[in-house]
């Protein structure tokens, strides 16, 4: 395994800013983010499960249900009590809008919360843009396969469906006919609402 020891600028490692991380994800695909933002910063975990691998990295951790916004920020001010906070960050896709929140509730840097939801959900992504003046494909928000197939026909073949509020094409697929409804709906059924294109 390569070595992902910390080194950090900073002589004294308690003079290094703070920064809330929430959520730490799998190790395999995320220990590489902690090795190098702890070079920098010191980061506090708030995190749904216990902190292991990840307290080579860390300041401390917080154990916290990360799907409650509330309980996520109570623990955000203990630790602001007695460290230095500087700004909030995840790489959770489900919480980048509640961290969002979380760093405007603490006064700290970030990009506005509506701005984010503006980005994440594709339903306002549209509205956002048709209102700047910019052409927009035909677009009709569904919850079911019902929903879905209707919107089909009046759009027209082939059609997308696609996850409302999820990135990097999870739940995105293309619909050719109206057998094709269906399994489409059902792909981006676990993401919240969908949206036909």
């Amino acid at each position: 395994m390569t070595d992902l020891a910390v080194h950090s600028p900073y002589t004294d490692a308690r003079e290094a800013p703070v920064l809330l991380l929430v959520g730490s994800g799998y190790r395999p695909y995320r220990e590489y983010i902690l090795a190098a933002v702890s070079q920098h910063y010191r980061l506090w975990l708030l995190d749904s499960h216990e902190a292991t691998w990840q307290l080579r990295y860390c300041a401390g951790a917080t154990r916290v249900d990360t799907r409650d916004a509330d309980a996520v920020r109570e623990a955000a001010l203990a630790v602001g009590e007695s460290l230095r906070v500087v700004g909030v960050f995840t790489y959770d896709e489900t919480q980048v809008v509640s961290c969002a929140r979380l760093a405007q509730d603490l006064g700290l840097p970030g990009s506005p919360p509506e701005a984010i939801t503006n980005c994440r959900d594709k339903a306002a992504t549209r509205a956002t843009l048709a209102a700047a003046g910019v052409p927009q494909p035909a677009s009709v928000v569904v919850t079911t396969a019902e929903e879905a197939l209707g919107a089909a026909e009046r759009i027209g073949y082939p059609v997308i469906v696609k996850a409302r509020g999820m990135a990097a094409s999870f739940g995105v697929v293309r619909a050719d006919d109206a057998a094709d409804i269906a399994a489409a709906v059902a792909a981006a059924a676990g993401a919240h609402i969908i949206c036909i294109v």
